[in-house]
């Protein structure tokens, strides 16, 4: 019955690797957003032209892959640990 329960496990976080997916476009399209309109206004307010856009523009991109990096690590530790725990209980399984 624990074989099954982890499975299911598993299945459960490949599948939400889909909602991953969707909180990355979130992750890259809110920063960009901000970092594009606070660049326009700090560009209108200091007249750098576009040089306070382009900064935190890359900002933006470099916290973004953080961000995304981070979760897509912690879900894929979780899902090698199930993964590990399935293969143990199959060996057992095929040892007794």
């Amino acid at each position: 019955m624990e074989l099954q329960d982890l499975q299911k496990q598993r299945d459960i976080y490949i599948h939400n690797l889909f909602w991953l997916a969707l909180k990355i476009a979130i992750f890259f399209a809110v920063p960009a957003v901000g970092a594009a309109l606070l660049g326009k206004y700090l560009d209108s307010l200091y007249g750098g032209g576009k040089t306070y856009t382009i900064l935190l523009l890359a900002g933006a991109f470099i916290l973004s892959w953080v961000i995304t990096l981070r979760q897509f690590s912690i879900i894929n530790r979780k899902i090698k640990d199930i993964e590990t725990k399935i293969q143990e209980l199959k060996q057992k399984k095929n040892d007794a």
